[in-house]
């Protein structure tokens, strides 16, 4: 009949609940020292690294809801420092403790240096993996937060938007990959985005990749225009705050 087959249920005897991490994190061990609550600076060493926190193994046994203040150097040579991060989790492992830790108020520059690393080797991994790396732009730009409305909109079209502080953080971002394009603001501190633009152009291999300019601060004029191509700019933009104008240049480039 209907009721002739049996089926027999087992219920697990343990259920572990595990909750996803919202951010990739990346393979990544360098030595770091450690603040903690007023206590002697301590080293340990940095195991792995996400936008929004890290895993440090420790000599000394830490609690969740204690508060570090930590500082490493990114492969690469970028420094960051005094990073402040909370214990979310810690596990005794052999004779350290491994520290699960998100960070807290972290500078707009360091977090985008951080960002940047993080992408980056989850690109080269896929690289490795043969798969296709994602098409992105570099910003130079003082401030990072600017550079959000560009990131909004072209990120809905799968570029990616990486920044730097000034001209040497952005050659050492080319060091490691090829963006599509390099956007520079023009109000550099130290040197003009044109005086970039001129360093670009003699780099080997950056002779033939798009730079792009811009002005926040003030409209550029004619002759500013005339000397930035002259200087090899590919062309020249009012604002990033026009994100409009900047698609359609990149748009470009992929056709």
């Amino acid at each position: 009949g209907p009721y002739s087959r049996m089926f027999r249920i087992s219920w697990p005897r343990r259920i572990k609940t595990i909750r996803l991490r919202s951010h990739e994190r990346v393979s990544t061990h360098v030595a770091c020292s450690i603040l903690c609550d007023g206590e002697p600076e301590f080293s340990g060493e940095l195991i792995d690294l996400s936008i929004n926190g890290c895993g440090v193994l420790a000599p000394k046994p830490l609690q969740p809801g204690d508060r570090l203040e930590l500082a490493f150097d990114l492969p690469g040579g970028v420094s960051i420092e005094a990073v402040s991060a909370i214990v979310r989790r810690s596990e005794l492992e052999g004779d350290q403790f491994r520290l699960g830790c998100s960070f807290e108020h972290v500078p707009p520059e360091v977090q985008a240096d951080v960002e940047y690393y993080v992408a980056i080797t989850m690109e080269n991994m896929r690289e490795q993996n043969d798969e296709n790396p994602r098409p992105w732009v570099l910003v130079i730009e003082p401030d990072p937060q600017r550079a959000n409305p560009l990131r909004k909109v072209l990120s809905e079209r799968g570029i990616g938007v990486f920044t730097a502080r000034n001209a040497v953080y952005g050659m050492a971002r080319l060091g490691n990959t090829m963006p599509m394009a390099i956007l520079v603001d023009q109000s550099q501190g130290g040197c003009s985005g044109i005086d970039v633009c001129r360093v670009i152009r003699t780099a080997p291999k950056l002779g033939e990749l798009p730079v792009f300019l811009y002005s926040i601060d003030e409209p550029m004029s004619d002759a500013t225009k005339q000397e930035a191509a002259q200087a090899g700019a590919t062309n020249c933009f009012p604002s990033l705050d026009i994100p409009d104008t900047v698609l359609d240049a990149i748009s470009d480039l992929l056709a």
